[in-house]
This record gives structure tokens, sequence and C-alpha cells, in this order.
């Protein structure tokens, strides 16, 4: 579903598709990935919006303390959940957020560091 234009107020987002828009608090954002010219938002409830504008411009906006997890993908403090060493690869972490499916991402040992530093 991409989303033509987007407003933010002080605490949500209105995003607009045609006639109808939905209301995003901010505060559910639990991360926000760039692809191209646009940004994937997924919120704690796993609905995802595709909106028309640069992951910069966003980031200039929101008023949330967000974790660089890499250049183009950035999650929401408080909804880390946990960051673990795999047992079959020291190497690799798994990171787990606090959202309604507990979404996990394979991470390098590099990227949990920078994680870490950012806590």
């Amino acid at each position: 579903m991409e989303i033509k234009t987007i407003q933010i107020d002080s605490d949500t987002f209105l995003v607009f598709k045609g006639i109808e828009y939905r209301q995003i608090n901010i505060e559910d954002i639990v991360s926000l990935e760039a692809l191209n010219k646009y940004v994937l938002i997924v919120t704690k409830d796993c609905r995802k919006f595709i909106i028309g504008c640069s992951l910069t411009a966003v980031i200039k906006k929101l008023c949330i303390e967000y974790i660089v997890v890499t250049k183009g993908l950035l999650i929401n403090k408080k909804y880390l959940l946990e960051l673990t060493k795999k047992t079959d690869d020291k190497d690799k972490y798994l990171l787990v957020l606090n959202d309604s499916e507990h979404t996990t991402r394979e991470v390098s040992l590099y990227i949990a560091k920078n994680i870490l530093e950012q806590l």
C-alpha cells in the first residue's frame, strides 16, 4: 500500500491514500526502513505503511529515541526486547523486537556492538 502524502502532527502521523487517511501514533512506531525513495513504517501491531519521502525527512520530524541498526534501518528504543548471541554462530546475534509478532532479525557482531553502544 503506497501512501501518496503524509502530514505530521505533534504525536500522530496522518497518512493519506486517495480520500482515506489513517492515524499512526508516533509512540506505536517500532521501526523505520529506507526503501529507495520511500520509508517503510512498521507499528507495534505489525501494520505496515510505505510513505513517499526520505528516511532523513521522517527522522527530523519524529520525537522518538531510535537505535540505528544499519544505515537504512532504525528501531524505536522502547521496542528492543532482546539481543542474543546465536548458539550455532558466535559472530551472529538475534535482534528481537517487542511488537505483536516479536519480529526477529539476524545481525552481525559489529552491528550488535553498535546497538549496545546506543543504549
